[in-house]
């Protein structure tokens, strides 16, 4: 069984009516969910034929999100901000001095 994962990005045997023949993969499962890179269009296939059409992975999201986590510089992580104010939601237990009670 071919290992693929949303978000990567194949070549298939066949063109699609728009020139294309690379594809996004938008869903796993028994049946693939693809989208067309050249137009947009989505598709939804059998795992079986899809296997038997894939003639390459170009592109894999497991490989660009390991990438991405390597080149985070150590400054760019987010830094706590000023307190959020709390939801009305969550005041609903509070007096209005702001105790619970």
């Amino acid at each position: 069984m071919l290992k693929i994962y949303v978000g990567d990005v194949v070549r298939l045997k066949k063109q699609h009516p728009c020139g294309s023949n690379i594809w996004e993969i938008t869903r796993t499962g028994i049946d693939i969910g693809l989208k067309c890179r050249g137009c947009g269009h989505r598709v939804m296939i059998p795992r079986t034929k899809f296997e038997r059409a894939c003639k390459q992975v170009i592109e894999s999201a497991q490989d660009v999100a390991r990438v991405a986590e390597t080149r985070k510089p150590e400054t760019a992580r987010h830094q706590p901000g000023p307190q959020q104010r709390e939801s009305p939601r969550h005041q609903a237990g509070k007096n209005p001095e702001g105790t619970v009670g």
